[in-house]
C-alpha cells in the first residue's frame, strides 16, 4: 500500500480475502508512506479486497498485489477491488524484491543481501551500471547471503537483480531492480566538470541556509533565461530576495602534482536591469578547519559567460584541495534579476599561454550553409587553433584548422536550422599552446527566401521556424532576449483574433523585434517591402496614434544580422487611416543576402496612450516597372475642402487621381489627373466621409496600380440659419431657455438628483466640473454623475411642428462639458417622445 503524496497515511484500511474467506482483517499503514503484507494463497485461488475503511485524503491511497514469483496481478486506489485476481506459486520463488538491500558501500564493493524467496541456498546475481537492461548486465553466482560485490568503480550508480536457484533446472524469475551508488574517491587535476547530466555531480554536495539551493535544470528568468546555453549544462541559483548560503561543494582534487595549479569556471551574472548591490559568488576552500576565502564575483554589469581563475596555491590541504562555491544576495529587494550561472569547472595547471576568452567571441555574415567566426587574443599570441562541428561534438572530432585570421574566419558546409560549436585555442609558440576554450554556439537560419514572397501570418506567430522574435535590444546593439518577446498574434486591426501580429503599447521599456528570414536578392529585383501597417486602440479597430516616444522602427541587415539600419521608423506624427495603411519601400540598391527586423518601444515616458501596432501582408516583391505613389496624406481638411499630398513611386511627373464617398467602386468616382504631387479637393460635403486614390502614369498605356484609399472626413457644418448669441432671427419656431422643466419629459431629478437630469441655477453640487451659473437666465438643465449612477439617463423635448419651417431646419444650443472624465451627450430625433 502507498499514499502517492508521500506524506504519510490517513486511516484508510481494507480487508484481504482469498476465495471469499477474510485472510488479513484492516489492512493499512501504522506509521510512514508504505507498507506491505504477506499472506498464503494456493495457485488459482481467487484473491480480493472488501470492507474499505475510508480515511482522509482517499485519492491519495494506491495499492498492488504482487503473486509468489513477485509478479503484480492487481492495482488499483482507494475502494478499488482486484476483478477476481488469480493467486500463482511458483516452484522457485523469486527473493521478494523489498528485502533487497546494499551495505558496506565502499568506492569499489558493496555488500549484497536479500531474503530467500523459499529454500533455496544459492542465486544468480546480474548487476552493472544503473539503468542496463536486464541480460546485459554481469552475472556471477551467490552461495552466501550477504555476498560482497567487488571490482566496482568509484562514484558509479548500479543496479542489481536476484535470481533463486532452486535446482539446476528451476531458477525463479529476476527480482529487482536495486539501485545504489560506490562512494567517492579523491580525483586527481587536471579535473573538469561541465554539467551536462543535468544534475548535482556525483560525489559533489550542496546545501542551504534558505532558498531552494543550485539548480541543474529549467530556465533562469530575464535575461539569463537566454544565456546561450542548452538547460541542463549549468548550475544555477534563482534568486528570489530570501536566498542565503546557497553552497555547492566540488569533489575534493589531487593536486599534488600540478606546479602552478587553478580553479577556473564560466560565470553569468547580468540583465538589462541590474539590482543594487550585485548578488556575490564565494569562491572558498577548507583549510582543514575552516573554509577560507580564495576570492569573490559581485560583478552584474558585464554581458554574456565571462571566464574566470583562480590560483589555488596555499590553499591544498597535504596536496589535496576542497573547494566549493557560496552564493549570496547582494541585499537588493529585486536581486531575482540576477540569477547566478556557473559551467565549466577545471581544476589544472594554470597556462603559460592564456586563452582567448569566450566572452569575445562572436559569428557575422551567418547564412544557412556559411559563417565568419570571430574572437579576440587572450594574450599577444598571433596564431589560434580553431575547431568547429555539429553542437555537442567531442574536441577533437570537430573540423579544424590553424589561422592568423582572427577576425571573420569563414567556414561554409553548413546545414540550415542547425547548431555548432566552436573552439579556439592561442598558439603562443612551439609546444606553449593555450587550453581550448568554448563553445561558443550558434545557429543557421534557414536557406534564404527567393523573392516573391509574401507572409500572411495566417498560421500564427511565429508562422514558421525561419521567423524569430526577441524581447531586449536597441536597433544599434540588435535583437537580444531571442525567442521570445510581446508580439502576438491577432487579428489585422483587432477584426478577429488570427491573421497578423501585433504589440501592445502602453507603459515603459518595451523593446520588442519582429525577425523576418532572409531573402536572397542575388537574382531578378530591383525589389521593393511592403506591408500592412495601423495603430489602434487597444482592442478596438479605431485609429490611434503612438506615445510622444514611442517608436517603431522597420530595419534591414546586410551582414546575416550582425548590423541593423534603418529603412524608415515611424512616431507620434504617424496616421494610420481607417483599416489601416499599406507602405511600400523599393530597395533598389539592395542584392545578396537580406534579412528585415520590425522594432517597437515604447520608450522612457509613460504616456497614456494604450495602442496596438499591427503588422500584416509582410511581402518582398519585384519593383514593377510603374511604381506606385506612396505615403499619401490629407491636410487643411474643412466642411467643403481637403489638400491631399502624396510622394512618387518612381521617376514618374503625371498622376491620375480619384474620390467619392467612402466605400465607392474604383471607376465610379471623380477623376482627374495633375502634374504635381499635391491636389486640392473641392466641393466637398460637409460632415461626410471621403476616400482618395492616386495613380501613376508612367507612359501611354503604363499606370501603377491605384494607392489607396486614404480615407476622411470632412468638418462638421457649424449652425447658419440660428445665431445663439443673439437667440436668432424670425426664423425661429421653437426656443426654450430652460428656466423649468415645462413640457420635457424623461428622467429629472429634484435639483441635485444624482443618476438624473435636474434643473439648476448657480453652481452644481460637485467640485472641478459644471458651470458657475447659467447662460442666460437663472436656470439650466444639466445631468448629475456623483457616487454610482446608471450609466445614462434621457430627457426628450415637446413635440415640435416643423411644418412652418421655410427651409431645412437645424438645432442649435449651448453646452458646458469640463470635468476630468466627461462622458458623451447622443442627440437623437424622432416624430414622439419613445423614439
Amino acid at each position: 500500500m502507498y499514499d502517492s503524496f508521500g506524506d504519510g497515511w490517513n486511516g484508510n484500511a481494507v480487508d484481504i480475502s482469498v476465495n471469499g474467506t477474510t485472510v488479513i482483517f484492516g489492512a493499512t499503514i501504522a506509521t510512514g508512506s508504505y507498507n506491505f503484507a504477506n499472506f498464503n494463497a494456493s495457485s488459482g485461488d481467487v484473491i480480493d479486497l472488501t470492507n474499505w475503511i475510508t480515511g482522509s485524503w482517499t485519492n491519495e491511497v494506491s495499492w498492488d498485489i504482487t503473486d509468489g514469483d513477485g509478479v503484480i496481478i492487481a492495482s488499483g486506489l482507494h475502494l478499488g477491488t482486484t476483478g477476481g485476481a488469480i493467486g500463482f506459486c511458483p516452484t522457485c520463488p523469486s527473493p521478494p524484491l523489498q528485502f533487497l538491500l546494499a551495505g558496506g558501500i565502499t568506492a569499489n564493493s558493496a555488500n549484497l543481501s536479500w531474503s530467500p524467496g523459499g529454500t533455496e541456498t544459492s542465486w544468480n546475481i546480474q548487476y552493472g551500471i544503473a539503468g542496463f537492461p536486464i541480460g546485459t548486465g554481469t552475472t556471477v553466482s551467490a552461495t552466501t547471503n550477504p555476498f560482497l560485490l567487488t571490482g566496482l568503480n568509484p562514484s558509479t550508480s548500479y543496479d542489481y537483480y536476484i535470481q533463486g536457484v532452486c535446482s539446476a533446472n528451476d531458477l525463479s524469475q529476476w527480482s529487482g531492480p536495486y539501485t545504489f551508488a560506490t562512494s567517492c574517491l579523491t580525483v586527481t587535476a587536471p579535473y573538469t566538470q561541465d554539467f551536462s547530466t543535468g544534475a548535482l555531480p556525483i560525489c559533489w554536495s550542496q546545501s542551504a541556509i534558505t532558498g531552494d539551493g543550485w539548480r541543474f535544470t529549467g530556465n533562469p528568468g530575464y535575461d539569463a533565461a537566454n544565456n546561450g546555453r542548452p538547460s541542463g549544462t549549468y548550475a544555477w541559483i534563482d534568486f528570489s530576495a530570501t536566498d542565503a548560503g546557497t553552497v555547492m561543494e566540488m569533489v575534493p582534487v589531487d593536486i599534488s602534482a600540478l606546479t602552478s595549479p587553478q580553479v577556473e569556471f564560466d560565470y553569468f551574472c547580468n540583465n538589462s536591469t541590474n539590482p543594487t548591490p550585485p548578488n556575490i559568488l564565494f569562491v572558498e576552500a577548507n583549510n582543514g578547519t575552516n573554509w577560507v576565502l580564495i576570492d569573490s564575483l559581485q560583478i552584474n554589469s558585464i554581458p554574456g559567460w565571462n571566464p574566470y581563475a583562480f590560483s589555488l596555491i596555499g590553499y591544498d590541504v597535504g596536496g589535496i584541495v576542497s573547494i566549493r562555491f557560496r552564493g549570496e544576495s547582494g541585499g537588493a529587494t529585486n536581486d531575482f534579476y540576477n540569477d547566478i550561472l556557473v559551467d565549466n569547472v577545471h581544476v589544472r595547471e594554470a597556462p603559460t599561454c592564456p586563452s582567448p576568452l569566450v566572452s569575445n567571441f562572436g559569428v557575422a555574415n551567418l547564412t544557412s550553409n556559411s559563417a565568419e567566426l570571430t574572437w579576440l587574443s587572450g594574450g599577444n599570441e598571433t596564431l589560434w587553433g580553431i575547431e568547429w562541428g555539429l553542437s555537442g561534438f567531442p574536441l577533437g572530432n570537430g573540423n579544424g584548422d590553424t589561422t592568423t585570421l582572427f577576425y571573420g574566419y569563414p567556414i561554409s558546409g553548413l546545414s540550415p536550422t542547425t547548431d555548432y560549436d566552436f573552439y579556439v585555442q592561442a598558439i603562443c609558440g612551439v609546444g606553449d599552446s593555450s587550453y581550448w576554450t568554448g563553445p561558443y554556439t550558434f545557429t543557421t537560419p534557414c536557406a534564404a527566401y527567393l523573392p516573391p514572397q509574401l507572409e500572411n501570418f495566417s498560421s500564427g506567430f511565429p508562422p514558421n521556424t525561419c521567423w524569430d522574435q526577441a524581447g531586449d535590444g536597441d536597433p544599434g546593439t540588435g535583437p537580444s532576449g531571442i525567442g521570445v518577446s510581446n508580439w502576438t498574434q491577432d487579428g489585422f486591426a483587432n477584426s478577429g483574433t488570427t491573421g497578423a501580429v501585433k504589440v501592445y503599447l502602453f507603459s515603459t521599456g518595451k523593446k520588442e523585434w519582429v525577425l523576418s528570414p532572409q531573402y536572397d536578392f542575388s537574382s531578378g529585383g530591383p525589389y521593393q517591402l511592403e506591408f500592412d501597417f495601423g495603430v489602434f486602440n487597444v482592442n478596438s479597430s479605431s485609429s490611434s496614434i503612438m506615445g510622444s516616444d514611442d517608436r517603431v522602427e522597420i530595419l534591414i541587415s546586410r551582414d546575416g544580422g550582425t548590423t541593423w539600419n534603418g529603412i524608415t521608423n515611424f512616431d507620434n506624427n504617424y496616421i494610420t487611416n481607417p483599416g489601416g495603411n499599406h507602405e511600400i519601400f523599393p530597395l533598389i540598391n539592395d542584392s545578396g543576402l537580406v534579412q528585415f527586423a520590425i522594432w517597437a518601444s515604447d520608450g522612457i515616458v509613460d504616456d497614456l496612450e494604450s495602442i496596438d501596432i499591427m503588422i500584416d501582408n509582410f511581402a518582398i516583391n519585384a519593383i514593377p516597372n510603374c511604381p506606385q505613389p506612396l505615403a499619401i496624406l490629407g491636410s487643411n481638411i474643412t466642411s467643403d475642402s481637403a489638400s491631399m499630398t502624396w510622394n512618387a513611386g518612381g521617376n514618374e511627373s503625371l498622376w491620375s487621381i480619384q474620390w467619392g464617398s467612402a466605400g465607392f467602386t474604383l471607376g465610379t468616382g471623380t477623376i482627374d489627373t495633375t502634374s504635381t504631387t499635391s491636389y486640392i479637393l473641392s466641393n466637398l460635403n460637409p460632415s461626410s466621409a471621403y476616400e482618395f486614390y492616386v495613380q501613376a502614369i508612367c507612359g501611354a498605356g503604363d499606370s501603377s496600380i491605384w494607392s489607396g484609399p486614404f480615407s476622411f472626413s470632412t468638418n462638421i457644418q457649424g449652425p447658419v440659419g440660428v445665431n445663439c448669441t443673439t437667440g436668432g432671427a424670425a426664423g425661429i419656431i421653437f426656443t426654450d431657455d430652460l428656466e423649468s422643466q415645462g413640457g420635457w419629459t424623461g428622467n429629472f431629478g429634484t435639483g441635485t438628483t444624482t443618476g438624473v437630469w435636474n434643473v439648476k441655477s448657480g453652481t452644481t453640487s460637485s467640485t472641478g466640473t459644471g458651470p458657475n451659473a447659467a447662460h442666460s437666465g437663472n436656470f439650466y438643465f444639466y445631468y448629475e454623475t456623483s457616487g454610482t449612477n446608471p450609466t445614462s439617463g434621457s430627457i426628450v423635448s415637446p413635440l415640435i411642428d416643423l411644418s412652418t419651417a421655410s427651409d431645412d431646419a437645424e438645432m442649435s444650443f449651448w453646452l458646458h462639458a469640463y470635468g476630468a472624465e466627461i462622458g458623451t451627450l447622443n442627440l437623437g430625433v424622432s416624430n414622439s417622445p419613445s423614439g
